[in-house]
């Protein structure tokens, strides 16, 4: 055990989707459980927007604007499942066309997140359409944003789920 106050990454992540680093006292065990408390009571309290990708030959924001709600499956990387159960009733997502398209184009919310009885590992996550956004946000366009600079969307570009800041979120709705 160290007597000094250690230096560690903050598992809170920051607007811009890095981590800051936070002085933890000499009783680490301590200062480590109260970091997992906040993150866990800050995860019950804050909504996230996320941005879903979808192959618009597949499954299109067309095609959940007809059908107004769907299950938003499909998903098998660990990261963009863990990511998928996190989510909350009433957050925002950003629909994202991939591979055709390249383009985030409309808005949807999270109507419900429960998990598959016959394997918890996997969420079941229900969408209700929003709107369409006014002008679509081209992949060029998004990469070049200064919001979005540093973004797992582009260090981890084959994620299916990407959480957002508000920031961006902002940016693909508004700007």
């Amino acid at each position: 055990m160290y007597s000094e106050a250690t230096t560690l990454m903050s598992v809170f992540p920051q607007k811009n989707g890095t981590a800051r680093p936070i002085q933890l006292p000499s009783n680490r065990r301590f200062a480590l459980d109260a970091i997992s408390f906040l993150y866990a009571l800050s995860s019950t309290l804050c909504f996230m927007p996320y941005l879903l990708k979808s192959e618009p030959d597949k499954y299109s924001f067309d095609d959940l604007l007809r059908d107004g709600e769907t299950v938003w499956d499909g998903i098998k990387n660990p990261q963009a499942l863990i990511t998928l159960r996190n989510m909350k009733r009433g957050e925002d997502c950003i629909i994202y066309h991939s591979n055709v398209g390249k383009a985030a184009v409309g808005t949807a919310k999270v109507v419900s997140v429960t998990t598959d009885p016959d394997n918890p590992k996997i969420p079941i996550v229900r969408l209700k359409a929003g709107k369409r956004l006014k002008r679509e946000k081209p992949l060029a366009e998004i990469r070049d944003a200064s919001v979005f600079h540093g973004s797992i969307m582009f260090r981890q570009f084959r994620l299916s789920v990407v959480p957002l800041s508000d920031e961006q979120f902002d940016w693909l709705v508004h700007g």
